[in-house]
């Protein structure tokens, strides 16, 4: 058969260790697909019911993918679930404060900026800020972005 493409192999790691957090509540998974090749990876984790009822979004999009709006959709279907059927109240997303293209995502689909998390993710060997953004159900519109106030 071949060797599996470096996205789609990190991709079936990534369910492997996955699996129990999704069997448990706590995480859902998706592979983003484009054209019908696996371009990336969406993710709601740190799923937390009762009274919180609220997620993180985290995704990753390869780069030979970035800037046609791949991201942007992934992020825009998984709120649509999330704050929809899941009938979670809040998801939150964390971006690396020198991330411009994933800063303008979610900018297009007005999620509310929170504040700073200083050196909050170890990346590359260091440890980055990041900027938090947040949406809740009642503020999600039915066209895929936030409604106005």
């Amino acid at each position: 058969l071949g060797a599996v493409p470096p996205v789609r192999a990190a991709f079936h790691r990534m369910v492997r260790r996955a699996r129990p957090e999704a069997l448990a509540g706590a995480a859902l998974h998706w592979g983003v697909e484009y054209r019908g090749e696996l371009a990336g990876e969406m993710v709601l984790d740190d799923i937390r019911w009762g009274g919180h009822r609220s997620a993180s979004a985290g995704y990753w999009v390869d780069s030979a993918v970035t800037g046609r709006g791949v991201g942007r959709t992934a992020l825009r279907l998984a709120l649509d679930h999330a704050l929809g059927p899941v009938g979670l109240h809040r998801v939150e997303v964390a971006v690396a404060v020198d991330n411009a293209t994933s800063l303008a995502m979610v900018g297009a689909l007005g999620l509310r900026e929170e504040g700073l998390r200083r050196a909050a993710v170890f990346i590359d060997g260091a440890w980055r800020d990041h900027r938090v953004f947040a949406v809740t159900a009642p503020e999600w519109g039915p066209s895929g972005v936030v409604r106005e106030p």
